[in-house]
């Protein structure tokens, strides 16, 4: 759903196809989809286990395994997209426009990058941790998400339980987030030479950044 959701924001843009680099590509299910969508694609991840995965999917598809901030491709891509927190993984203010610096530079000319932020300054709120149960057919499970803040930064664990007939799996995840200051964030942007336009989840222009939100940024 996400991906077409970007697709619409493209459409509005006056992008409908090209080349499209999705950094944080993880196992590749957005890059499948755009696809789908008619782009042509290539993934970036820094994991070798991600793009392992991503390739079993897309053995055609060019793959690139480096970290955001010392991307060097020496290509340019008409669409860039940072979707599912990647965003956020950037250690602090000075790395987040260091990775802005790179992914402007790896846009054609008009490109847009395209970002996802469901988590920051404005939304975060330690009642975000969560426990939902559930049971379809033969599967049942739990997860638990905890969400707190230190210093800065938002630290996340999510502990996923699946049962199936006799069978138990029981998984943790934790991570850490950088919160971002979209004041901020709009700020770096415009000073890395972007122009802004901000969105819904559901694609919708909106000046209300009290919720989640998709970044439209041309260069």
């Amino acid at each position: 759903m996400k991906a077409r959701v970007v697709y619409s924001i493209l459409n509005g843009l006056g992008v409908k196809s090209g080349h499209l680099l999705d950094v944080g590509c993880g196992t590749g299910n957005h890059l499948r989809e755009f696809r789908l969508l008619g782009f042509s694609v290539e993934g970036l991840d820094s994991s070798i286990e991600m793009l392992r995965l991503a390739r079993a999917k897309l053995p055609n598809v060019v793959l690139h395994k480096a970290r955001m901030e010392w991307m060097r491709l020496g290509l340019g891509f008409d669409v860039i997209t940072l979707l599912s927190r990647t965003l956020l993984f950037v250690k602090n203010y000075f790395w987040l426009k260091v990775v802005l610096k790179r992914l402007f530079n790896h846009l054609n000319p008009d490109g847009v990058l395209i970002m996802d932020l469901d988590i920051h300054d404005l939304t975060f709120s330690p009642e975000l941790s969560s426990s939902n149960y559930f049971h379809e057919g033969k599967i049942e499970g739990s997860l638990m998400e905890d969400y707190e803040l230190n210093k800065g930064k938002i630290l996340w664990s999510a502990n996923l339980s699946i049962k199936e007939g006799s069978e138990l799996i029981r998984t943790v995840d934790n991570q850490e987030y950088l919160l971002i200051n979209v004041h901020k964030l709009m700020i770096l942007m415009r000073d890395v030479g972007f122009r802004v336009k901000i969105y819904d989840v559901n694609g919708v222009e909106t000046t209300n950044h009290k919720q989640a939100l998709i970044f439209a940024c041309i260069k």
